[in-house]
């Protein structure tokens, strides 16, 4: 592997139990749950400790880290597709986010097929930030849900 990734979020693999080759070499797979394409996964390096967070309903996968230290909460996701279903992906994320405990920092990751208009109301009445506009990224780049 050329990078070494703490962290690892995968969508629309083909199998629950699905594991490219020598992942789990360095990898531990945290969870896979089912989504509208095939299944979301979590994977964390093998040195690093986590506790997966059951509450968490599908289509995601969320635990909790220690990195240097620091408690963080991690998921992957796998959103609802298509236009018509904003709401339902109102919902997931609302769902994710309560699931972590109050208070703790933590990093959403994944396909989360949401629209540039519902950005604001998930910025707004979840209070999420998103990564990439906070760190001033190229425009053209900008589809990171």
């Amino acid at each position: 592997m050329r990078h070494t990734a703490d962290v690892l979020c995968l969508q629309e693999c083909p199998e629950e139990n699905w594991k490219p080759n020598l992942l789990d070499r360095f990898y531990t797979l945290v969870g896979s749950e089912k989504s509208h394409c095939g299944y979301t996964q979590l994977w964390v390096r093998n040195n690093m400790f986590f506790q997966r967070i059951a509450e968490c309903d599908g289509p995601s996968v969320a635990a909790v880290a220690l990195v240097d230290d620091f408690a963080v909460g991690l998921s992957s996701s796998h959103f609802a597709p298509h236009k018509k279903n904003s709401a339902t992906r109102f919902d997931q994320v609302k769902t994710l986010k309560n699931s972590f405990p109050i208070g703790m920092a933590f990093v959403m990751a994944g396909d989360f097929n949401m629209r540039m208009s519902e950005d604001k109301t998930v910025e707004e009445q979840l209070g999420l930030q998103d990564a990439w506009k906070d760190a001033e990224s190229p425009s053209d780049h900008m589809f990171t849900w």
